[in-house]
């Protein structure tokens, strides 16, 4: 700590702060990131209790899958976008599988929510603030006798003022993601790959998503133009592929035959009901199923895309230790038997990541 920085025993904070920001290397500010995106439920919220499939920062095209269910994911900052402009990285997630050469049939059954690029260089600058002012912090606390010798003591009232830094750094993080996570990218009526910005505001975001015509989302029944315009039912299309509403030229041209069955739909408070008086003598109920389940050998190999110096062996010892702490949700039961809720288990998959890359740096 520079001498002149001292007036007596207390700190030039500011100029502190301003040091320690320099000093950050980018890798710890986008693994910190990438932890604080994890945290900020609004950019999902909301879309679950629909039946939705919601998947946070996916690593992979592959990691959303193409069955025909409505998939909602937030990308990681690697595929920030602008308005008009998709990045390729975004593009990929809505055009392919595990490649290139196995596209996606089911593109308009994705929905992906990115950072714009200016918001994204702001949520950078705040995680960095904030991890500035906590390395203030530690620089001035003691870690024994002779750190207490040589730092002398901070007085209460500036250690309180930076406390004070602190946490009004931690809330900016929040919001800073919250702004910057305002592109949609989606299939336009045309089947084209769309990228646009909605107005970020105190609602979840998939609810100001599902608000805006563009995304052709909608909650009341689908009309049979409508359904041919390529319009989507979230509610239905997450609990099984009865409204798959791939547009007028929809690449793979596969098409569930039992679409209007959308038309009778409607969302109650026990799920989707279903009104089938006019095409049935009576009505059913389509369940929304819950998270996908993997098995631990699945699990261990996306992990494995995630975490160096392992091989699978090691990933699925990691898992099993995992499952049996209760890190991620599971099915309860053991060995071959056991299997791994997908969502829950990419949230703890991705705190081991940002750990990695932390240990890595």
């Amino acid at each position: 700590m520079p001498a002149e920085w001292r007036l007596g025993n207390r700190p030039n904070l500011t100029q502190m702060q301003s040091t320690a920001a320099e000093q950050i290397s980018a890798d710890i500010v986008k693994a910190k990131l990438l932890e604080e995106i994890g945290k900020t439920k609004a950019l999902s919220s909301g879309a679950s209790a629909l039946g939705v499939r919601v998947h946070t920062l996916p690593t992979k095209p592959r990691d959303i899958e193409d069955d025909g269910l409505f998939h909602y994911a937030v990308l990681p900052p690697s595929s920030a976008s602008d308005s008009g402009k998709p990045s390729a990285e975004a593009k990929r997630f809505l055009d392919e599988t595990t490649g290139s050469d196995k596209p996606r049939v089911y593109r308009n059954a994705v929905l992906l929510l990115a950072a714009s690029r200016e918001g994204l260089d702001v949520a950078h600058a705040r995680v960095r603030d904030q991890l500035a002012w906590e390395r203030v912090l530690d620089d001035l606390t003691p870690k024994n006798d002779e750190d207490r010798k040589q730092k002398g003591s901070v007085d209460v009232a500036r250690l309180q003022t930076l406390k004070i830094h602190i946490d009004k750094a931690r809330a900016r993080v929040p919001e800073a993601i919250r702004q910057a996570y305002c592109i949609v990218v989606t299939v336009s009526e045309k089947d084209e790959a769309q990228a646009f910005k909605i107005t970020v505001t105190d609602d979840p975001h998939f609810e100001t998503i599902k608000g805006d015509a563009r995304s052709r989302v909608q909650d009341t029944a689908i009309t049979a133009s409508q359904r041919r315009a390529g319009w989507r039912r979230p509610s239905i299309r997450s609990s099984s592929p009865l409204a798959s509403n791939r547009g007028r030229s929809g690449r793979s041209g596969k098409r569930p035959q039992t679409a209007v069955l959308a038309e009778h739909a409607h969302l109650g408070p026990n799920g989707i009901a279903l009104d089938l008086a006019s095409a049935f003598p009576t009505a059913a109920v389509v369940e929304i199923k819950g998270d996908a389940w993997i098995t631990v050998t699945a699990a261990a190999k996306l992990l494995l895309d995630d975490i160096s110096g392992i091989d699978l062996d090691k990933a699925k010892a990691r898992v099993s230790k995992a499952a049996n702490e209760g890190k991620f949700r599971t099915n309860g039961k053991k060995g071959a038997a056991r299997r791994i809720g997908r969502d829950s288990f990419s949230t703890w998959r991705l705190e081991q990541r940002a750990k990695d890359l932390a240990a890595y740096n």
